[in-house]
């Protein structure tokens, strides 16, 4: 005997959706959830599966005869926080971003470099004189950071961050 579908199911039969199963009905999920379920059926009979909505762009939408603009802009706002998930999340599965979650680990050493008692100084010698003190302090940290191949990020007050 046949089988009965429900009718967001019936147009995958005989299309490359089928393969893809859950991922069409995973983008018309997402597409109500963000007030777009009109479109639902269109990206379904054109393959869009979870794993493309991320490469999505506006030309993309055009094609698929998305031809507000504001939806359009709407729609890329969503797909732009789609990449932006947390890569660990189960709801990301572009390749491209798993890629990145694979990416290479590198360790790191933040140091911070302050002057102490600036403040006790600054009453103690002129602005001109104690810009003199504070500059010379830096670049001296400076170099000591640049001697073991390091970055100075910034130059905060009287101190810096490397």
């Amino acid at each position: 005997m046949g089988r009965y579908l429900p009718r967001d199911q019936l147009l995958l039969i005989g299309s490359p959706m089928m393969e893809i199963g859950g991922s069409a009905h995973r983008v018309s999920d997402w597409l109500d959830s963000i007030g777009f379920r009109q479109y639902a059926e269109t990206f379904a009979q054109n393959a869009i599966t979870w794993e493309l909505l991320q490469d999505l762009g506006d030309q993309d939408l055009r094609e698929l005869g998305v031809s507000a603009l504001g939806h359009r802009k709407m729609l890329l706002r969503a797909v732009t926080a789609l990449r932006s998930e947390v890569p660990g999340d189960p709801g990301v599965r572009s390749p491209t971003v798993m890629h990145w979650a694979r990416g290479e680990r590198r360790q790191i050493t933040v140091m911070t470099c302050d002057l102490v008692n600036s403040v006790e100084l600054s009453a103690r010698f002129d602005p001109e004189d104690l810009a003199e003190v504070v500059s010379g302090y830096q670049s001296c940290c400076e170099g000591v950071v640049l001697q073991f191949d390091g970055y100075v990020a910034r130059f905060t007050g009287d101190g810096l961050k490397a």
